[in-house]
């Protein structure tokens, strides 16, 4: 990556689009230098099926600075940028994305990139947001030797497939980015998403983890991962903070930050029990997904068999053909996989048809008052027999009264979750915060009374 990135740096100035004299993007003209070499590969990989999108990072108060300070603080200022781009751009782009940077003018570069053909515009929007301020953090973090501060404003779009002409068609791009940046520069990002982005980019949340409890020998079977927003903010509690990250198309951000949040905890703490982390079938259909925890269990040095992927309910699986393929690679590396919400409705149990997952999770609301409702035993019986068919074992959320654990241990359900056996709480090293060895004999405690 650093030579690729080093090698367009070089070429910057040869290949330059515009003028440093020239401060308007309008003027661009619609046709580049001959043999520009951009063009060629964009082409190229346009050819190939590949959406190819441009990242325009543009950084704030730069005529200033070249006008009031010694050209040797300019040059250590060009200098840290063009570092500190290299280094974003190696975290965030794939070398094998990368088309080619191009210096469009003195403080306006573009990034170009190839995706997946599925990827979105709001993903590619995403991106840029992610880069412009992790190159703004950076940036500053290192000027502020010279006591210097910048603002970096970026802005993406896709180029259209329908334009044949690459050239026409990187015109265009160029033009509806600048005109975003310009839109950014004037209006502030909505509030509480620029929040959102914060916290994703600095990986702002925090943990918990609730036990899940093996019913028949009493220990524990494994922890669940829940996780809160920073305090006295809107969005410490989950509800808000996934349910806005899916109103601004970034929940797959947040779940990767989540992802990578639970496998520090639990190298950190050294856990060795089974652990599981919610995940939507929006994040689990991403295209970088199964590369993404490939990389990071062997980053944080996690036995894939450790981790269980719970899909949640949030959303609907609507192509089981993706879903499959990638369930298919993770089992392959020794992931397991859990389906949440069970009982709920018929998506739930058509996942279950469709996934055959390794680990059944009954809803809450069919567990609550189990023990006073007839129709819910039924149900559950016809679950447990269902979960045996296929090999598949079950776990019971939402336990709070002793009566509903009976139930459950009366239909040998495999194991439980809920406030009843545990609260959630934050890892330490020797979970003694759970109070597992009483929890053990409550469990046990139970099973005689129950026998009997």
């Amino acid at each position: 990556m650093n030579t690729v990135f080093q090698h367009w740096l070089q070429r910057l100035k040869t290949y330059s689009m515009l003028t440093r004299t020239n401060r308007s993007m309008k003027v661009l003209p619609p046709h580049f230098i001959v043999r520009d070499p951009v063009v060629g590969l964009v082409r190229k990989a346009r050819k190939n099926g590949h959406v190819c999108s441009l990242v325009l990072i543009s950084i704030q108060q730069f005529d200033e600075l070249i006008r009031h300070y010694p050209a040797e603080t300019v040059r250590f200022i060009t200098t840290t940028l063009e570092q500190v781009m290299r280094e974003t751009m190696m975290e965030y782009v794939d070398e094998s994305r990368l088309i080619g940077v191009k210096q469009l003018q003195t403080n306006v570069y573009g990034i170009f990139i190839q995706e997946p053909s599925i990827f979105s515009a709001q993903e590619t929007d995403t991106l840029a947001i992610l880069i412009g301020k992790s190159i703004q953090t950076d940036l500053n973090f290192e000027l502020q030797k010279q006591d210097i501060s910048v603002q970096v404003i970026s802005a993406a779009t896709q180029l259209s497939n329908a334009i044949a002409d690459e050239q026409l068609a990187i015109h265009q791009a160029l033009q509806e980015a600048w005109s975003a940046a310009v839109g950014a520069m004037s209006t502030p990002y909505n509030t509480l998403k620029q929040q959102l982005n914060d916290i994703i980019l600095h990986k702002d949340i925090s943990v918990l983890a609730q036990p899940v409890m093996n019913l028949e020998t009493g220990d524990v079977f494994g922890y669940e991962i829940l996780t809160r927003g920073p305090e006295n903010t809107v969005f410490h509690g989950p509800e808000n903070l996934f349910e806005y990250a899916d109103r601004v198309q970034l929940l797959s951000e947040l779940e990767f930050v989540v992802i990578q949040k639970a496998f520090e905890e639990v190298r950190l703490k050294q856990i060795q029990n089974q652990v599981f982390i919610n995940i939507t079938a929006v994040t689990l259909s991403h295209p970088y997904f199964e590369r993404n925890v490939r990389r990071w269990t062997s980053a944080y040095g996690i036995e894939s068999c450790q981790i269980i992927f719970e899909i949640t309910e949030q959303h609907l699986i609507r192509n089981f053909e993706i879903i499959s393929k990638v369930i298919h690679k993770l089992r392959g590396h020794g992931f397991r996989l859990a389906i949440d919400d069970a009982g709920t409705g018929y998506s739930s149990l058509q996942s279950i048809l469709e996934i055959i997952p390794d680990i059944i999770k009954i809803d809450k609301s069919l567990i609550q008052q189990i023990d006073r409702v007839a129709a819910k035993e039924s149900l559950l019986k016809a679950i447990m027999a269902f979960a045996q068919d296929i090999h598949c074992q079950v776990v019971a959320e939402g336990v709070e009264r002793e009566e509903e654990a009976g139930v459950l241990l009366k239909h040998k359900v495999e194991m439980g979750q809920g406030y009843y056996f545990a609260r959630p709480e934050q890892f330490i090293a020797n979970l003694q915060q759970f109070g597992l060895e009483e929890l053990k004999q409550k469990i046990h405690r139970l099973r005689s009374i129950t026998a009997s």
